[in-house]
């Protein structure tokens, strides 16, 4: 995702729920130092009731020490202190295990999290914010279905969500064009001239409408607040701008001519036009002409030209790309197991190198995602505990269909160039196929 483009209200709508409260607790939160988060870990991790004495002991203090941090963290209501003893309330313990999650090095503000984020919501407000998922047994796994399970659904959510308020949507704009998708709560503070409660209710709306997750990073001044994505969009953008083809560098001036192979094959029908009768060659332009009827058999030896052979020579580069194209989309179609869907979605991948010069062919390969015969989409993945952006597992015969059509065929309709150099296949958009797929 680059921008967001506005054009669906959300229906997150805080007042059905204590958000003050949870505001106050995360302003507390950004407020700590470690000292105190090792006390909230030890209390939340403990028993119900916890003698004073044996806290300071278990962080190696005195009591002395311990009391003027427990009166601090007494705000957040996680515990009563009465006389030796602290009392910790069931409730707020579940709470505050989920939130010390953030200052964990290790966290991952992903699936799993979201979650156990949204299982602390009362099932009726999920229902009213997530209405397109209320019908459904499992809300959980309607709203995976809705929003997150592949790339392509995801995106389209982030680009059509619409908030009220402009900042939160340059917000999310800074999220995703931050390096490594990262920002500071300060930067932002400082960028929009916020309040910590208006930044924290901000970053409330993103986390439960799936798009921006608050964490802690250690730093030599303390904690600092910082905001990213969910954990496997992350690393789906991630993956994706690593496997960008690349702009080779060193390749020699690569002249090129537009419908090298349509100019080629006019200049060999205008060859054979002339003579009463050839024979039957291997050339590709011979079986074009032979597929697209233009020449037709006289005897069991010889060839002679067919009556629209005339007609096509008359006709258009582009027009002759376009019934091209149509002529072996169909064969194709009828002689593979492939739809015309699985050759569209092979052709709009290309989209992907339109803005270079040559790329290499296998990198170009690595990041293609489609899901065209019986191979599966790229989705969301659970392995374990873990869920990731599985990208598809190719058999040989559809990598070799994907091949087939960009290497051989698209060349051939004067929308991809190929070049072959030290062994390397390099492959290229045309200017007419630039235009044909982004139709």
């Amino acid at each position: 995702m680059t921008t967001t483009c506005p054009n669906k209200k959300n229906k997150i709508d805080l007042k059905h729920y204590n958000y003050k409260k949870d505001i106050d607790n995360r302003l507390l939160l950004a407020d700590l130092t470690f000292f105190e988060v090792d006390i909230l870990r030890e209390i939340v991790d403990g028993s119900l009731k916890i003698p004073i004495a044996t806290l300071a002991d278990n962080l190696g203090i005195t009591t002395k020490q311990l009391l003027p941090a427990l009166e601090k963290l007494g705000i957040t209501h996680l515990f009563l202190v009465s006389s030796d003893l602290i009392h910790v309330d069931k409730e707020m313990r579940k709470y505050f295990e989920t939130q010390l999650l953030k200052f964990d090095e290790s966290f991952k503000p992903g699936i799993e999290f979201l979650q156990t984020l949204l299982n602390k919501v009362p099932i009726d407000i999920l229902h009213s914010w997530y209405p397109a998922c209320r019908a459904s047994d499992s809300i959980w796994q309607a709203i995976m279905e809705k929003y997150l399970v592949t790339p392509k659904i995801y995106n389209k959510y982030l680009e059509e969500i619409q908030f009220e308020d402009p900042i939160i949507n340059k917000i999310i704009s800074d999220i995703f064009h931050a390096e490594n998708y990262k920002v500071s709560s300060k930067e932002l503070l400082k960028k929009y001239s916020l309040s910590r409660e208006t930044l924290e209710k901000y970053l409330l709306h993103l986390e439960f409408n799936f798009i921006g997750y608050l964490s802690y990073e250690k730093t030599e001044s303390g904690w600092e607040e910082v905001i990213t994505p969910i954990y496997e969009w992350t690393e789906y953008l991630k993956h994706t701008k690593q496997i960008q083809p690349k702009q080779p560098k060193n390749l020699p001036n690569i002249p090129s001519e537009e419908f090298y192979f349509l100019k080629s094959l006019k200049n060999y029908l205008k060859q054979i036009q002339k003579e009463k009768t050839f024979t039957a060659d291997t050339s590709d332009f011979f079986q074009t002409a032979k597929f697209l009827g233009l020449v037709k058999k006289k005897n069991e030896k010889e060839y002679v030209a067919s009556p629209v052979l005339s007609e096509w020579l008359e006709t258009d580069l582009t027009e002759q790309a376009a019934i091209l194209y149509k002529q072996t989309l169909i064969d194709l179609c009828s002689k593979l197991s492939y739809t015309d869907q699985d050759v569209r979605k092979i052709e709009k991948s290309l989209k992907r190198i339109a803005q270079k010069e040559w790329v290499l062919y296998d990198e170009f390969v690595k990041g293609f995602s489609c899901n065209i015969g019986n191979t599966p989409a790229i989705s969301l993945q659970k392995k374990g505990k873990n869920w990731k952006y599985q990208y598809p597992t190719y058999l040989e015969e559809e990598l070799e269909f994907i091949h087939y059509n960009i290497c051989e065929r698209l060349p051939k309709l004067g929308m991809v160039d190929v070049f072959t150099y030290e062994g390397n296949k390099y492959i290229r958009l045309t200017p007419f196929g630039k235009i044909a797929i982004f139709e």
